[in-house]
């Protein structure tokens, strides 16, 4: 079988013009010859419908990098474009891991049109946290987009850890002995209060928070 010629109607209509020699050849009820009847029969193949839509995503990866521990980030945004001329159905979506998301896209994405999705990191856990957004078609879950982040939180540290005051008469107060607050984590230390038991007092000027 040989094509010779193809075209494009107002309709989207193709129309491919050749040369078959193949006794199997398909035709459509109706048509004005529908067996080959020599060495070499012409044919005319009309195809239909054959308007389809094609999705573009604006991002295939997104890092939010550093985020603290237990907050979420700001949304980041993926544009989602259909730029085929048929509508494109919105598949089940899928999240992984430590990120959240969310879509303007409803059901179906008309042709020529946007819509986005919103993406936020909250890590649970130091360290790099890393994921996939992930589509439901043809029976399976495909993966197209990766996710990114890194999990961040303060180290408070004391020093020293251990204070002995020996021998003190009741009812009297020892001389004052200074501890040191540090944190030697990458984000800062909230301190929310400090605060000691029993026969002992503090105070500090530590204020609200310890830088990283």
């Amino acid at each position: 079988d040989i094509s010779y010629g193809i075209a494009l109607d107002s309709s989207r209509n193709a129309y491919i013009v050749g040369n078959t020699e193949s006794s199997d050849f398909p035709a459509t009820s109706g048509a004005y010859q529908t067996t080959i009847q020599g060495g070499g029969d012409g044919f005319v193949v009309k195809l239909s419908d054959l308007a389809l839509a094609s999705v573009t995503l604006s991002a295939e990866s997104l890092d939010f990098g550093e985020q603290l521990v237990g907050t979420a980030s700001d949304p980041m945004t993926v544009t989602v474009k259909n730029i085929g001329d048929a509508a494109e159905t919105v598949p089940p979506l899928q999240i992984s891991g430590d990120f959240l998301y969310q879509q303007t896209c409803g059901g179906r994405i008309a042709p020529g049109s946007s819509c986005s999705i919103e993406v936020i990191f909250s890590p649970r856990a130091e360290g790099t946290r890393a994921a996939q957004m992930s589509s439901y078609e043809d029976g399976s879950w495909h993966p197209f987009l990766t996710l990114r982040g890194v999990g961040i939180a303060p180290h408070g540290f004391l020093t020293p850890t251990n204070i002995g005051f020996g021998s003190q008469a009741v009812g009297t107060s020892g001389a004052p002995v200074d501890v040191g607050l540090s944190n030697t984590g990458p984000a800062p230390l909230t301190i929310t209060s400090i605060a000691t038991s029993k026969d002992f007092v503090q105070t500090n000027d530590c204020g609200a928070s310890v830088a990283a």
